[in-house]
């Protein structure tokens, strides 16, 4: 998978009613077709990103697409796509000091490019998401790119096992909701799927005794 993403608001289904929308990046045609059908508000490039303009050659399709050739199984099969930085798309559709809430970055090892491709002078995305290891390993790379994260003044707050995610220290109350985030992995390390069925079965029990039931008249 080679796209980025800028949301101005949250750009997933359920948060359209919010009446967000973002921009959509993918070099690969076919698949930047699906996210303009899928997503008919967003603003949807068919190119590539990285630290100046150029154009690159883009590998094999699908989930096994990539610009790097060794990593090809036929060198012969590729397509030109135009190359744009962050920072120009931005100038060209975010609004004059309009917020943008999330960028979520999964490129495939070009993360260094296109983090030196933004303006974070200009554009400060409130939280930023980053792919952080090679993919289908758990090698990861973050030490290739997040000293720049971390020079414009964004705090880590939470690696899933395959994504970093980082905020805007001005975003004080983002920062304070995302001490929570650890929470969760302690959570899934002591709590396994068939404990959390045993509590879920306890607690129907517990509504359908007839103590529960009398004692819901008095609660009445």
């Amino acid at each position: 998978m080679l796209e980025l993403m800028i949301l101005c608001l949250f750009q997933l289904p359920s948060f359209f009613p919010l009446g967000g929308y973002g921009i959509n990046i993918e070099p690969q045609k076919d698949l930047i077709d699906k996210y303009s059908e899928d997503r008919e508000k967003d603003i949807n490039l068919c190119v590539g990103v990285g630290e100046k303009d150029d154009v690159m050659r883009l590998y094999g399709s699908g989930s096994g697409a990539s610009m790097v050739a060794e990593e090809a199984d036929d060198t012969n099969n590729y397509i030109e796509v135009p190359v744009r930085t962050l920072k120009e798309i931005c100038e060209e559709y975010i609004v004059c000091k309009q917020d943008i809430h999330f960028l979520k970055i999964d490129v495939e090892g070009f993360e260094l490019q296109v983090l030196e491709g933004a303006d974070f002078s200009k554009y400060v995305p409130w939280i930023i998401c980053i792919e952080a290891v090679v993919s289908g390993t758990e090698a990861a790379i973050q030490n290739n790119w997040e000293y720049i994260l971390l020079e414009h003044g964004y705090d880590f707050v939470w690696d899933d096992g395959q994504n970093r995610y980082y905020v805007q220290k001005s975003r004080l109350e983002i920062l304070e909701q995302a001490k929570l985030l650890p929470k969760f992995d302690e959570l899934y390390d002591v709590t396994s799927r068939s404990e959390l069925e045993v509590i879920r079965n306890e607690y129907s029990a517990i509504l359908e005794s007839n103590t529960w039931k009398w004692a819901k008249r008095i609660r009445k």
